[in-house]
């Protein structure tokens, strides 16, 4: 593909500097430049680096006047580029039909701009919507909703009942609406107990390979617009996951919890059962949260405390060994002294 730097401007809303009639034919990042291509930068040291480069046009943030090279200014560089991968390299996407292979139940509805894989299974009373991709090896139980443009890839195993809305993205391993975790002790065994709720996830989240979400005792687990979810998360049955939250991978949540809006959960999270979280939280990597959590707040720890707090924590961790010496040594020294007042109490 062909654009001229001009029509790129216009395809993104932004202010062009430069020679408008510039010829764009990839789009790169700054460590694996192309030649004729257009990249993105967000400092002014990356910005000499593209300058120096055989980048034909930058995209630069606003805060930065003027390029050596043709440019794009923006006040989201990043998002520009994500952007111009779209246009310049769309994603493939399967044609229409059921492949003879798959194995479709009774009464399952599949819209005709649904793409069907080999060996996948639709359960009965499944509906699949417009434009739809449900890959090979897909296993989708009965009574399913799968929303408009929604993609499944290869080996995820979706359970009775589950809805999923449009416009999302499971990638491969998931398991969408396994049982809940959820025992009453009976003695000295457990009693299981029934899982009979369901699985709610709704427009626009993405979630990663091998990501389990367990389906509700009663009622929804739920994964709100918007939300991302990275590889290796487990979430518990009866979550609520707030709009555009973002979970990295090996995060744990336990049943019962909350989460507010636009919360970020870094890698290795872990959160108690019955835990509210309040909007727009952001928990640093490896940290635990026993217990309700108000919003607004950059946490970190075990149990979290404000990322300041953490700070002054682990430079006191830190210090121990040396404190410990230090403390050892006083003691000693006490000792000594206290033995020389007995020797001198003895005297008299």
């Amino acid at each position: 593909m062909k654009k001229n730097l001009r029509e790129i401007a216009q395809f993104l809303g932004a202010e062009l500097i430069g020679d408008g009639a510039v010829s764009i034919e990839a789009v790169s990042n700054l460590d694996n430049i192309a030649r004729n291509s257009i990249t993105f930068v967000q400092t002014e040291k990356d910005l000499a680096r593209a300058e120096s480069s055989s980048a034909a046009a930058i995209i630069i943030p606003s805060a930065l006047s003027t390029s050596k090279k043709s440019a794009i200014k923006s006040d989201n560089p990043k998002l520009c580029f994500a952007k111009l991968l779209g246009l310049y390299m769309p994603a493939d996407k399967p044609k229409p039909g059921v492949h003879k292979a798959a194995v479709i139940g009774a009464g399952a509805e599949i819209a005709k701009s649904a793409h069907i894989g080999a060996y996948a299974v639709i359960g009965e009373g499944s509906k699949v919507d417009s434009g739809a991709v449900i890959s090979s090896g897909v296993i989708i139980g009965e009574s399913v909703y799968i929303g408009e443009d929604t993609v499944i890839n290869p080996n995820v195993t979706v359970y009775k009942g589950v809805s999923i809305g449009k416009r999302v993205i499971i990638h491969g391993g998931g398991v969408i609406g396994g049982d809940g975790f959820g025992y009453a002790k009976d003695g000295d065994s457990y009693y299981k107990v029934p899982q009979v709720g369901n699985v709610v996830i709704e427009d626009d989240v993405e979630i990663g390979s091998n990501v389990t979400i367990d389906r509700a005792t009663i009622g929804s687990t739920i994964i709100k617009r918007g939300t991302k979810i990275d590889n290796l998360v487990q979430i518990g049955h009866n979550d609520i996951i707030g709009e555009n939250s973002v979970i990295c991978a090996q995060t744990g949540i336990s049943g019962s919890s909350v989460v507010g809006r636009r919360c970020t959960f870094a890698g290795q999270v872990g959160v108690s059962d019955h835990v509210n979280i309040g909007e727009n939280v952001i928990v640093g990597a490896q940290s635990g949260i026993p217990s309700d959590v108000e919003g607004n707040q950059v946490l970190l720890g075990s149990p979290v405390v404000p990322i300041m707090q953490a700070k002054r924590q682990y430079g006191a961790f830190a210090k121990l060994p040396k404190l410990i010496i230090k403390v050892s040594q006083l003691i000693k020294r006490i000792d000594d002294l206290e033995k020389r007042l007995a020797e001198i109490d003895g005297r008299k």
